[in-house]
């Protein structure tokens, strides 16, 4: 492997750590803002009557995104309230009383005021978080772009552009000629739009997209919401109805109003870290088929799925480990790997011939005890688990590979830490 493939490499593994970290970043900012929000909400009632929550309720069941209540508080509400309508006329009959007696207590009055008012703020919240979590990934694209024309010009004719006399003595040495030359090229797909930045890595880099193919439309949907955000105010046009999958518009026609509901944004998160996941591993994958430290990333990533309980996209990332041009021993952790979330999306029964069939003979102990334990054939596991312990497997290992959690929750597993582990575990 040439020199300039392995910083290019490098380069992409760090684009990638940067992304995960502002999704993250962005997650955390969100959840953290609408708690303050919430809090703050909700102190106004610890000095109002218990009339309050009646209607708070009630609101809540017209509009929850305008007047939010968390799931706690609904609980109190409806312990102490009963059963409250949703039909106005209904709740006016029940409540008459308690309404009057709301609107006569100014305390009521403010804590009403408060709920109203984080109602509204928190649209803005998530609205502001979906456009800065699509800066993170034009930023992810703009850089991956970069890293890739910067070591190989030649993908895009880069060597043959011209320029003018002129423009390369206003820009200085060669250098920064070179820069020039890259940074406008960036530019330029930038501009172009999700489409023609897909464009490039299918056409030039010419990366396998069947998964990306699979997110396309919902990426392509969020694009356009935040289009219509920026410079509509959400109100949907003639633009976005056309550029959007008909089976995302949900009836919307031109005038109707778009938000970012808190599910919203939350999709939108999921969907974007996918997305800039599999592509650049897809793009690595191209640039450089047996990269050691991509496996070594693989299974980082993995881990942060597993530990999250994401079984689902965990099991797509499985797949491409499973199917990346590696040694036998990772493509079989991929393939347990995608069995064990299969097993816990409720999916055994789905892949249960393919490890069946599959022959663990040749293979330590470690492996055919997570063949065990997808089988569920406890009293094998436990049987070979004496013999493996601890020469071919570890105590970290039975502790916390996530393949093992149901059989850490046996009487046989309390016993065996008795008998092999040191006693303050």
């Amino acid at each position: 492997m040439r020199e300039e493939d392995k910083i290019a490499n490098s380069k992409l593994n760090e684009i990638l750590i940067e992304f995960l970290n502002s999704v993250t970043t962005l997650k955390s900012y969100a959840s953290e803002i609408e708690i303050v929000l919430m809090e703050k909400a909700f102190k106004a009632f610890e000095g109002s009557g218990d009339e309050l929550g009646t209607l708070a309720l009630f609101l809540h069941y017209q509009n929850p995104q305008l007047y939010p209540l968390p799931s706690e508080k609904i609980e109190d509400f409806q312990k102490k309230h009963g059963e409250v309508p949703r039909n106005l006329t209904e709740f006016m009959e029940k409540f008459k009383d308690e309404f009057i007696k709301i609107f006569s207590d100014n305390n009521s009055v403010l804590a009403f005021a408060q709920l109203s008012a984080t109602g509204e703020k928190l649209p803005l919240l998530y609205q502001s978080s979906l456009i800065s979590l699509i800066v993170s990934f034009e930023l992810l694209i703009a850089r991956i772009i970069d890293s890739i024309i910067s070591k190989f010009p030649q993908s895009i004719g880069l060597h043959k552009k011209q320029l003018s006399l002129e423009t390369i003595r206003s820009i200085g040495n060669l250098n920064d000629v070179e820069r020039f030359l890259v940074e406008s090229e960036v530019q330029q797909l930038m501009f172009g739009g999700y489409k023609e930045w897909l464009k490039f890595f299918k056409d030039i880099i010419k990366i396998p997209t069947k998964r990306l193919d699979l997110l396309e439309a919902n990426i392509n949907e969020i694009f356009s919401r935040r289009n219509l955000l920026v410079h509509s105010g959400g109100i949907v046009n003639s633009v976005y109805l056309s550029r959007v999958d008909e089976d995302l518009t949900n009836d919307l026609k031109v005038g109707d109003k778009l938000d970012v509901s808190k599910e919203y944004l939350n999709t939108a998160l999921e969907l974007f870290e996918k997305y800039g996941v599999l592509l650049v591993f897809e793009t690595w994958k191209k640039l450089d088929k047996s990269a050691v430290d991509r496996s070594f990333f693989l299974d980082y990533y993995c881990s942060m799925l597993f530990d999250a309980e994401r079984w689902e996209f965990a099991s797509e990332i499985s797949l491409f480990r499973m199917e990346d041009n590696q040694n036998a021993r990772e493509r079989l952790i991929g393939k347990i790997n995608y069995w064990m979330c299969q097993k816990w999306l409720g999916n055994i029964e789905k892949v249960r011939k393919e490890i069946t069939t599959e022959d663990f003979s040749a293979n330590t102990r470690d492996f055919q005890l997570c063949k065990l334990a997808l089988l569920d054939q406890k009293d094998e596991f436990f049987k070979l688990l004496e013999k493996a312990y601890p020469s071919e497997i570890r105590e970290h290992d039975l502790l916390n590979w996530p393949i093992f959690k149901e059989l850490r929750n046996t009487p046989e597993f309390e016993e065996f830490i008795k008998k092999n582990f040191a006693v303050d575990k």
